[in-house]
């Protein structure tokens, strides 16, 4: 059979199986796959633009399946770059809002979506991922995502704790959907815990935060979706300390 035939009917056998294995094989397979071939567009895209403008990359946040409106990112440059004492001449932050991503089918762009976040989260290029909760859930999984208790203030921190913000992943139930999808099963979706109820869980492990009532991200960004929105820091980003900054920058609405 040729090979094309192959992978035709791999395909096709992918698309009846549950939502987790699909998406587990196409992040596994593009994670590879397509990881060279990404990164070296980021690369050459990123040079283009590096030379184009003379600015240096200082933060690069995701925004999955989000819009930044028309000239709203100015609400959230400005005073970060004002916090930060960043120089807007010379450096720039990237809030990308190009990525989409699909529970439902697999489409082309849902492909795209998946092989970027691939190449950005294993270049380190990503350093910030902001999503509602499905496609956050995706990631977190992964054990991409860095414990909120290493870079927040312990004072902050405790205070998110006892307001139900700390976005939490089961070791345990990751084991199992492994163990399961090793044998061509799947836990059922009901079984994964609630990631902000860490009680009902076997080994809770704190992975993001909730942005609950995030003033700064409703007046310039609009998301697909309703439900939850929470925000992680990646374990492999380049500038964790920018990202760290960020984090604690849109955290403040909720001390307001």
């Amino acid at each position: 059979m040729a090979l094309m035939d192959e992978f035709k009917e791999e395909r096709e056998e992918i698309k009846n199986r549950p939502f987790k294995e699909r998406f587990a094989y196409y992040f596994g397979y593009y994670k590879w796959h397509a990881f060279a071939v990404v990164v070296a567009l980021i690369t050459v895209i990123s040079l283009i633009h590096h030379f184009a403008t003379l600015k240096t990359t200082v933060l690069y946040t995701a925004f999955v399946n989000a819009t930044l409106l028309d000239g709203k990112d100015a609400v959230l440059t400005e005073p970060f770059a004002a916090l930060t004492g960043t120089d807007l001449k010379k450096e720039a932050f990237q809030f990308d809002d190009t990525i989409y991503l699909s529970m439902s089918e697999q489409s082309e762009e849902t492909m795209v979506g998946v092989q970027k976040m691939a190449a950005l989260i294993y270049s380190g290029d990503l350093d910030v991922l902001i999503s509602k909760n499905d496609y956050f859930a995706a990631y977190a999984y992964q054990e991409v995502c860095v414990d909120p208790a290493e870079y927040l203030d312990p004072a902050v921190y405790e205070e998110l704790v006892s307001t139900g913000q700390i976005y939490y992943i089961d070791l345990a139930f990751l084991r199992r959907s492994k163990e399961a999808s090793e044998q061509g099963e799947e836990v059922p979706a009901e079984e994964m815990p609630d990631p902000l109820d860490p009680s009902k869980m076997q080994e809770p492990v704190a992975a993001g935060l909730a942005l609950k009532e995030c003033k700064t991200l409703d007046g310039a960004v609009v998301f697909r979706e309703e439900g939850p929105l929470y925000v992680g820091v990646l374990a492999t980003s380049k500038r964790s300390d920018m990202a760290e900054e960020f984090v604690a920058f849109l955290l403040r609405d909720l001390n307001e």
